[in-house]
């Protein structure tokens, strides 16, 4: 790939490929997903918080919540995030079929031939549940170790610097925690469809709606976009111990830290419940609310470029400490 190939890919991939998003229904910012969220909203605001619907819909679109210097630089980041997934992720991505069907095959030397074939059928309905709920593991393991380990606090930091949220500040991450994200999606699906492979010996099929994981769909059109938003859509209390309200996740990026180190589940709650890191929205009272990087913060300013540096400023002091101690 010469110079100028390489210009047209990263652009291409890195700053078109981004914005695609937008229309691109395997995408939770997609348009159509927006669009049922602000609904959404705005039925909570109206019959919930009992908020006239031009009250609603100013509420919703607060300039400051998507025009603020947070959101300016989530804009940032995502775009930066599509130019690093598009040099240092993609390449990898396209590979993830072939290893899954050389893990079968390693699985038929390892264990023989699977005693069990599933039909195409079973596969099909099966696959898509087994994919949803190891990725959504997964993520929850990922989650707890960008909080528990001090270095990679450093950088998942960058994505709870955010004093105001919009559907964006989802791809709010610094370069690093991106891979690293992009990578525990893949090794899921890789182990995943590799399984699959070995016990059923044909090319998967699942069961999809406009070609989206059904499950990831339904996802997307309750309200996932609520998620990162200032919108306090709650569920009952007994169902926030299996599925993650958007207020949840909200209490997630708790400035005052009480509830920071909780609530890891992307769209399960269950597996915080098991584990004990399960907070339910009733423990914090809306008036309470306030987003922002709890404790000493960045070690930069809140910008752009702070956010680029400090991790790897912070993971420097955590290595002196260590070798001063």
């Amino acid at each position: 790939m010469n110079m100028v190939e390489s210009i047209e890919y990263l652009f291409r991939e890195g700053i078109v490929g981004p914005v695609s998003y937008l229309f691109d229904p395997g995408r939770r910012i997609a348009w159509v997903y927006l669009l049922i969220s602000g609904i959404l909203a705005c039925i909570w605001y109206m019959y919930v918080l009992k908020f006239s619907f031009r009250n609603s819909i100013r509420e919703i679109f607060k300039k400051e919540y998507w025009w603020s210097r947070s959101a300016k630089t989530d804009y940032s980041l995502f775009l930066i995030c599509g130019v690093c997934k598009a040099i240092f992720v993609i390449p990898f991505l396209v590979s993830g079929n072939m290893l899954a069907y050389l893990l079968s095959m390693k699985m038929t030397s390892w264990l023989g031939t699977p005693s069990i074939h599933m039909s195409a059928y079973v596969v099909m309905y099966l696959y898509p549940i087994v994919l949803f709920l190891v990725k959504d593991f997964s993520i929850y393991v990922t989650h707890y170790l960008l909080h528990r380990n001090r270095y990679l606090w450093e950088f998942h930091k960058v994505h709870h610097s955010a004093d105001t949220m919009n559907p964006f500040t989802l791809y709010r991450m610094h370069p690093v925690e991106m891979i690293l994200q992009n990578l525990q999606g893949f090794l899921a699906f890789v182990l995943v469809t590799g399984f699959f492979y070995y016990c059923n010996n044909t090319i998967l099929v699942r069961a999809t709606i406009l070609g989206v994981n059904a499950f990831s769909f339904v996802f997307f059109v309750a309200g996932a976009n609520l998620r990162h938003s200032h919108v306090p859509l709650r569920y009952p209390k007994r169902l926030e111990h299996v599925f993650m309200s958007p207020y949840q996740h909200q209490m997630h990026h708790d400035k005052k830290g009480k509830f920071c180190h909780s609530n890891y589940g992307s769209r399960l709650a269950l597996w915080d419940f098991m584990f004990g890191t399960l907070h339910t929205s009733d423990e914090l009272p809306l008036e309470k609310r306030q987003f922002g990087l709890p404790g000493k913060g960045l070690y930069l300013a809140n910008n752009l470029w702070g956010n680029l540096i400090s991790p790897f400023w912070g993971c420097l002091k955590l290595i002196k400490r260590q070798f001063s101690a």
